[in-house]
């Protein structure tokens, strides 16, 4: 079988005339394939043509995809990476309304419903509410039944365990469930 790659010190004459080895066309009693031909010294040409000749070779034989039957030039072609496929989103700072429930002997905070960023992580409110209450530890637990992860997203918390259009988070200084 012929080469497949050439090396680029290959000259004009070398591309325009027919490769050596015509063992496979000649087995599958077809014609040679014509010259390539390379207008000037336009390498991309000339390697889209070749590619064109090996990829007709291979589906000939029977070892080419068949969803690749034909080789578009590289123009044609355009290769998008993972972050361009993907539909740009907006940047919106939506807020979320937290409602905070004081559970046992610790004080009420005013106002008792507040606005936070959905991208936060829980971790903002429980600093929020240490700052404000000038307490080292707080419990917090969603809708009086868990305690939610520091790295859970507040915006998710709110789309799944929101009552009407605010979050309920209870806050403690000691563990008031299980």
């Amino acid at each position: 079988m012929s080469r497949i790659i050439t090396s680029e010190s290959d000259t004009d004459n070398e591309l325009s005339s027919q490769p050596s080895d015509l063992s496979t066309s000649q087995l599958l009693g077809q014609e040679p394939p014509e010259p390539l031909v390379v207008a000037g010294s336009d390498r991309s040409i000339t390697m889209e043509r070749k590619l064109e000749l090996y990829s007709r070779r291979l589906s000939q034989i029977g070892l080419a995809d068949k969803d690749d039957s034909s080789v578009s030039s590289a123009s044609e072609q355009v290769v998008k990476t993972p972050t361009e496929q993907a539909a740009p989103r907006p940047i919106v700072a939506e807020k979320v309304r937290i409602k905070f429930i004081p559970i046992g002997s610790i004080p009420a905070i005013k106002p008792s419903v507040c606005k936070i960023s959905a991208a936060q992580s829980f971790a903002a409110v429980i600093t929020f509410l240490r700052g404000r209450l000038a307490v080292s530890h707080v419990f917090c637990y969603i809708n009086n039944s868990f305690a939610p992860s520091p790295q859970q997203n507040v915006g998710d918390l709110w789309r799944q365990f929101k009552v009407g259009e605010d979050l309920i988070v209870s806050y403690c200084g000691t563990v008031a469930f299980g």
